[in-house]
């Protein structure tokens, strides 16, 4: 059964018969980030109309253009929350926001996912996401990165999870080969030479996990082909690079050198990104700095200055699970012509308060390189 994720990674799912994954209900989930802000994504195989027409109170409360000459409305639907709903193919995908004034997007961030948010139809009927700088959805093996979710249809709590991406095994039972964190209701398990993380789920005493255990093989797992190449220094519109870099990360221990980032640079945005590196404890974590060509910072809690005396506000996602995700912007505007320098952290194992103290302790350690 070959099949598609979200970020354009295919792999094929292998099974006998009477495991019948094939016949399961098939949910992408996804997530996507800007400077400031970290939304994630509900996926529907129905059109949008029908998503919507389904809430009995639904409101559409603004519109903004997609930049191919339609709209993307934006929704109350209660009890659920607000939502961006866009119809990508055959694909709806509903773009969380928050309720509370201060946790709520810009109508700026809102119209940026309307131009910038891309879908379509896969040839095997998945759905593919794409989106333009400066919103970066989260890669694969990243916390809240692709997966495709395998549903029971029988209302059964039956389902296989699929996260492509870097892994490692934990959990304390081998079978076949393989490293099995499970208790009577879930378990869990790396394949590393795919690479997929498997999470599967069933009903107390049910068998399903040992199905999937005995019959599961996933093959030729291939990651989506690599985008075009940045343009240079010298392109109109684009920013430089930080000039700044951290000299703490929270996973760096003392007297351990801080890593050359990650570099991406696209017109009006350019972005260093640091993860840790075969530390489990740490899995799904980064740090990345930002130069950006937004709108000034503010309204927030007032955070450390540049070392040039920028100031700056911090910024605490608006999550509701307590985990640290936090940024700092600093209105920050130089010669590259563009105004702000943001740095967001993500620490899926620290708690919010962990977590603000975590960023405040890389922006105080933030110095121009040797």
């Amino acid at each position: 059964m070959p099949v598609t994720f979200p970020d354009g990674t295919t792999a094929e799912l292998v099974f006998p018969p009477e495991l019948d994954l094939s016949g399961l209900r098939v949910q992408p989930y996804s997530s996507g980030y800007g400077p400031g802000f970290a939304r994630d994504f509900l996926v529907y195989d129905k059109p949008v109309g029908d998503i919507i027409g389904g809430y009995e109170d639904a409101e559409l409360l603004a519109e903004y253009d997609d930049g191919h000459g339609g709209t993307v409305g934006f929704w109350r639907l209660p009890p659920d929350g607000l939502y961006l709903a866009f119809q990508f193919g055959s694909w709806t995908v509903l773009v969380y926001d928050y309720g509370e004034e201060g946790a709520q997007m810009s109508d700026e961030d809102r119209a940026l996912w309307g131009t910038n948010f891309h879908g379509r139809d896969a040839e095997d009927g998945f759905l593919i996401l794409d989106a333009e700088p400066p919103l970066t959805l989260a890669r694969a093996g990243e916390h809240a990165g692709p997966e495709l979710e395998l549903w029971s249809r029988s209302g059964d709590f039956s389902a296989v999870l699929l996260f492509p991406g870097k892994c490692t095994p934990y959990g304390d039972e081998m079978v076949n080969g393989l490293t099995v964190d499970r208790d009577d209701e879930f378990a869990a398990w790396c394949i590393p030479h795919a690479p997929m993380t498997v999470h599967v789920y069933q009903e107390p005493g049910d068998s399903f996990i040992d199905d999937v255990l005995g019959g599961l093989e996933v093959r030729n797992v291939n990651p989506p082909a690599a985008p075009p190449p940045s343009p240079g220094a010298s392109a109109s519109g684009v920013c430089d690079f930080p000039s700044i870099r951290p000299e703490y990360l929270p996973w760096i221990g003392p007297g351990e050198v801080v890593p050359s980032p990650t570099q991406e640079r696209f017109e009006g945005y350019a972005h260093l990104y640091w993860s840790p590196a075969d530390r489990p404890e740490w899995e799904g974590s980064y740090v990345a700095m930002w130069r950006v060509d937004g709108d000034g910072a503010g309204p927030g809690s007032t955070a450390p200055p540049l070392p040039n005396g920028a100031t700056g506000y911090l910024y605490e996602s608006g999550n509701s699970d307590d985990v640290a995700d936090w940024a700092i912007v600093w209105s920050d505007p130089l010669e590259d012509g563009c105004t702000e320098t943001a740095l967001t952290l993500f620490l899926p194992s620290l708690s919010k308060a962990e977590g603000q103290r975590e960023v405040l302790r890389v922006a105080e350690s933030l110095a121009s390189p040797p």
